[in-house]
């Protein structure tokens, strides 16, 4: 989480005092709250406060019409058993958290919308899926992830580790029970993402595992 000045947590303090009593962050509202409570103590204008209140905004840590804080977000039992998840697994997609926490879609739903406007996690859009990693994650490490959690691609991947002396696409095709295109799909990203290596020979194309799958 980010760190706050001192005038920062002056005004912080007195913003979770208003949250508190169950209003919404409104800024048109709490401006004048905070203007009365704090002039005296803060020796800051109106203006002054409105600056700093816009820098909570901008790191995300209050957010407009919102009574929750990203301090206290992961105080909720199931969000936080959400984001652990989507920590745990990046590149996780909405469907698979629904099943794997048993939660229903509504919950789920609620909760994914909240982590988002907060920044906690970030989504983008995979194989017409939506995936989710924490903010801190990479896209690329994201969709890697995503890509390494598919059944076909962990077929791929063990039939390599089984077959070290390298394997072309038709022996994909046929030891797996795969069609061609699908076989061609899979090893192109896995050659993306660095999983597999290539060698060329006179006859065929062979694929290895990189060592680091081994």
């Amino acid at each position: 989480m980010e760190k706050l000045n001192n005038k920062e947590q002056v005004v912080f303090r007195s913003v979770l005092n208003y949250l508190d009593q169950n209003r919404p962050f409104l800024m048109d509202d709490i401006l004048p709250f905070l203007n009365s409570t704090l002039k005296d103590s803060l020796n800051v204008n109106t203006m002054g406060i409105k600056q700093i209140l816009n820098s909570l905004m901008e790191k995300n840590i209050v957010i407009e019409g919102s009574i929750l804080t990203k301090y206290e977000l992961l105080e909720h039992e199931k969000r936080r058993r959400i984001y652990e998840h989507v920590k745990k697994h990046p590149g996780i997609f909405f469907n698979k958290i629904v099943t794997q926490l048993n939660l229903s879609n509504y919950v789920v739903y609620w909760h994914i919308k909240i982590l988002l406007k907060f920044e906690l996690i970030k989504k983008s859009t995979v194989e017409n899926h939506q995936i989710f990693f924490l903010d801190s994650v990479p896209l690329k490490t994201a969709e890697r992830a995503y890509y390494l959690s598919k059944k076909r691609i962990k077929q791929i991947i063990e039939f390599l580790r089984n077959n070290d002396f390298g394997v072309s696409k038709t022996q994909f095709a046929k030891d797996l029970n795969m069609h061609l295109n699908t076989v061609k799909k899979y090893l192109e990203i896995l050659t993306r993402y660095r999983v597999i290596s290539i060698k060329n020979t006179s006859k065929k194309t062979l694929y290895f595992l990189t060592e680091s799958y081994f």
